[in-house]
């Protein structure tokens, strides 16, 4: 299998400028060629050959395919909003058969579709159980995680927030988000009340990777602290919260590295 990429790309812009001018398209749209990049730098680190290497940077390509027409009828990211985005990528790409736009072989199929729909669940589903097919579920996954501290950084975090709020800088933190957090687990996405519990969310991502040189990529582009910097805390208590998380994220990323 040799994937041709330039037309596979070319491919991906045409179905992604259907969607029109919408700055949350033109965020997904480089998120997912960025992704596709961290996936080939995650299976070069693992010293996968040329042909598993095109496969893991072919899902960074289109895991996220269903977020275009998520983003078109419900205007949002937020899947408990509108619609599974993950689910209705597979849709698109298996159902509607977009995938022969990118791959012509049906010989990976199960294998990219188990890969996508497991990218944004909290943990990869008890059920995949075949090595191989693992393995690209943990690299989409990380990948994909590395890039929402890109996506934050360079396209604003106006971009990113979920609630509205006048000032992000006055809010508070909830203790369950701190919690999990400073107990470096990967913090429950349904104690969210703040913009700032977001924050703290994406942070802990880092406690879910799967490989270290996923952590050195977070690392080498100091994301933790830029991260943090966005905002200028003027809440006390999350101030305070929100310091003691830089300094157990970098002392976890320095401890794993």
């Amino acid at each position: 299998m040799l994937i041709d990429f330039d037309k596979a790309i070319e491919n991906f812009l045409k179905y992604t400028e259907q969607f029109g001018k919408n700055p949350k398209i033109d965020i997904k749209r480089k998120h997912s060629l960025r992704v596709m990049q961290n996936c080939e730098k995650i299976a070069i680190y693992l010293g996968l050959n040329k042909e598993d290497t095109e496969l893991a940077k072919l899902i960074g390509l289109i895991h996220d395919i269903g977020r275009f027409e998520q983003i078109n009828k419900y205007n949002t990211f937020l899947d408990r909003e509108s619609v599974n985005h993950a689910e209705l990528g597979n849709k698109i790409l298996f159902e509607d058969n977009k995938i022969r736009d990118f791959i012509q072989t049906n010989e990976y199929d199960y294998l990219i579709k188990t890969a996508i729909l497991n990218h944004n669940y909290r943990e990869i589903s008890k059920e995949v159980t075949d090595k191989r097919t693992l393995l690209y579920c943990k690299i989409i996954r990380d990948a994909d995680k590395i890039d929402i501290f890109s996506v934050v950084i360079n396209d604003g975090l106006e971009n990113a927030v979920v609630f509205k709020i006048d000032d992000i800088s006055k809010e508070n933190v909830s203790n369950e988000i701190i919690e999990d957090c400073l107990n470096h687990r990967s913090c429950r996405k349904e104690f969210m009340k703040t913009n700032i519990d977001c924050i703290i969310v994406w942070i802990s991502y880092i406690y879910n990777l799967n490989f270290a040189c996923s952590l050195k990529i977070i690392k080498d582009n100091n994301y933790i602290d830029r991260f943090i910097d966005l905002v200028d805390y003027k809440n006390k208590k999350t101030s305070l919260a929100m310091k003691k998380i830089q300094k157990s994220a970098n002392e976890y990323i320095n401890s794993k590295v």
